[in-house]
């Protein structure tokens, strides 16, 4: 696997308020069936005990050591995706053994053990070199095993991942020598592998089904540019295959002390799926320590090609950033062996595993109640906007309804308006909190101002934090864009900051900002005080720079076009913008240089 960053900056509300529109229900209809409830943790409760990290840490071994299925007792110590049988090599050298392959029969048979289905799922890869011309032709394979559902939802699926191959890409010679060089990948990522098939093991062997069907699937390719997962999602889109959500895992259990630090990382399509694992870690008293990372930037594991097809995915592992001083530098090298991995943080990840993939997939407890997880929803159409062509300083009402779908009656339901203004990727909540009867409807109202230009986008959720497990998450979330321009072209908030610096002072750059009222053409002059130009940025309209909204990306340092430091002085920073239909706005801001 392979980096991270979120903010969170507020947006100036001027009134907020929430209206219920229905009458408060009895108490008698605010019960949710708490013996069937007490039953799924039990049973859930139980599912965790068996886990066993000892059994964790042998599948690692084995693994690592990847031996011969044909040739007992010969190790190859590598899973280097490239090590295949189907293989047609054109640089001169002799094709590869099959060690990836063994490891995928190896992974298949354990599967198959535990009276799964399985199958693989065979795709091409080209490798060109570097000078010029395809060096080989390879076929690897993702190993696919199911465990079908049983419920109304046994045509959704919950897919459980982690990539089986390795590289040793840090050790000398690599690229000439990866025939033969070991790759053991004990933490990357033979830890995600044994994790999924220990959790395998105690979904399939329990005394259970599930309401949804499970896939567990291993795929190779990842240290090569994640291509076994990007083949998976392709195909899974063109077939319409319904994926709840998927659950990657890749590196745990590494750290060298007793606090296991899970990073859990999703996009804004699938905070929920991240806040399930939060849920289900407090619920069942997880011994870790939880981070929540929401940043769509972190594409560096096999959950990224389901975020490009749209579907709610997450990546947990013990690391975000590649950055981190906790980073481990062992990653993609000889030395990702056995002693790095810690047994008692395995089996805690793994624990966790297996209670948000019983939660989410929903235990059946009796026929009679084979779906009791509830279904609460954000009602189509409903989210209404009183105004949908606002200007800056205008007030805006919100208002959306909820309706309870499922079985019982639900107490304490959260529901929030959130809104990401145009200034950063900031999310801003409101939260009301209220009780539904079966096929109840709730109505909610907020009112927030227009602060900026620019595009708004605002957000409808019931059950944000996943504190109730559904049986479906996919319709508790509606979304509005909101674009907020006007025409003629108008240009303001022109900041030139500090506007009084020192030359050659480390990091200190003149940064200007300033809004459009619609897409421009922009140019950022830099003047001395007789007029002549100095510096000039230009910005395309609709681009970086030159967009609706909020534009802060230009910077200088204080040189001149032939790079040389100005002199000390008086300076004038021009912005000029000028839309599609020939408006041009132009303001001055003056700039003190020492």
């Amino acid at each position: 696997m392979r980096r991270e960053t979120t903010t969170f900056l507020l947006l100036n509300i001027s009134v907020v308020y929430f209206t219920i529109l229905v009458l408060l229900p009895s108490p008698s209809h605010c019960s949710t069936r708490p013996d069937i409830a007490l039953e799924k943790k039990r049973i859930i409760q139980s599912l965790m005990e068996e886990v066993d990290g000892q059994r964790w840490f042998q599948i690692i071994k084995a693994l690592s050591e990847n031996e011969d299925l044909d040739k007992p007792g010969h190790l190859f110590r590598s899973r280097y995706a490239l090590r295949v049988q189907q293989a047609k090599v054109f640089d001169g050298k002799p094709p590869p053994d099959d060690a990836c392959d063994n490891v995928a029969e190896y992974i298949a048979g354990i599967f198959r053990s535990y009276g799964l289905e399985v199958e693989f799922d065979p795709f091409e890869h080209n490798r060109w070199l570097l000078e010029g011309g395809k060096q080989g032709e390879y076929v690897m394979r993702n190993v696919v095993a199911t465990l079908p559902g049983k419920g109304p939802n046994k045509d959704r699926a919950y897919l459980m991942t982690a990539h089986y191959d390795s590289i040793a890409s840090k050790t000398k010679d690599w690229e000439k020598n990866w025939r033969v060089l070991p790759a053991p990948g004990a933490d990357d990522n033979a830890s995600g592998v044994a994790e999924m098939l220990e959790t395998g093991r105690i979904l399939t062997q329990a005394d259970v089904d599930f309401d949804f069907t499970i896939k567990f699937i291993a795929f190779s390719g990842e240290e090569l540019g994640l291509f076994g997962s990007r083949h998976y999602a392709q195909r899974a889109e063109e077939e319409g295959e319904k994926i709840a959500g998927v659950l990657n895992f890749d590196q745990l259990g590494h750290d060298d002390d007793d606090i296991l630090d899970i990073h859990v990382v999703g996009d804004v399509r699938s905070e929920w799926l991240v806040n399930a694992f939060q849920t289900a870690s407090r619920i069942y008293n997880i011994d870790i320590d939880f981070r929540k990372v929401i940043d769509p930037k972190f594409v560096y594991s096999d959950h990224a090609p389901f975020w490009e097809k749209g579907y709610s995915a997450v990546m947990l592992s013990e690391e975000s950033s590649m950055e981190s001083p906790d980073w481990p530098q062992f990653t993609h090298s000889d030395q990702d062996t056995l002693d790095k991995i810690n047994i008692h943080l395995g089996e805690r990840a793994t624990q966790l595993a297996v209670v948000t993939l019983a939660e989410l997939a929903n235990p059946i407890i009796s026929s009679e109640v084979a779906n009791l997880n509830p279904d609460i929803i954000v009602e189509a159409d409903s989210f209404i906007l009183s105004n949908h062509q606002p200007i800056k300083g205008d007030t805006v009402n919100l208002k959306a309804s909820i309706r309870n779908l499922g079985p019982t009656p639900l107490n304490d339901v959260e529901f929030w308006f959130t809104v990401v203004t145009p200034e950063s990727e900031s999310q801003i909540l409101f939260e009301q909190r209220f009780d539904l009867n079966v096929n109840e409807s709730r109505t909610a109202n907020a009112n927030f101002r227009i602060e900026y230009w620019g595009v708004y986008t605002l957000r409808a959720i019931v059950n944000p934090n996943v504190t109730i497990f559904e049986s479906n998450f996919e319709n508790n979330t509606l979304q509005q864009i909101l674009k907020v321009s006007i025409s003629p072209l108008q240009l303001s908030n022109v900041l030139a900051r500090p506007n009084y610096f020192k030359l050659n002072q480390k990091d200190i750059k003149l940064r200007v900002s300033y809004q459009l009222s619609a897409d421009a053409n922009v140019s950022v002059e830099i003047y001395t005080l007789s007029g002549r130009l100095i510096y000039c940025a230009e910005y395309a309209m609709g681009s970086t720079g030159g967009k609706l909204g909020i534009n802060n990306n230009f910077t200088w340092d204080g040189r001149n076009r032939q790079r040389e430091m100005v002199a000390p002085g008086v300076y004038f920073c021009n912005v000029t913008a000028t839309d599609d239909k020939g408006n041009m706005r132009r303001e001055a801001k003056k700039i003190v240089v020492r």
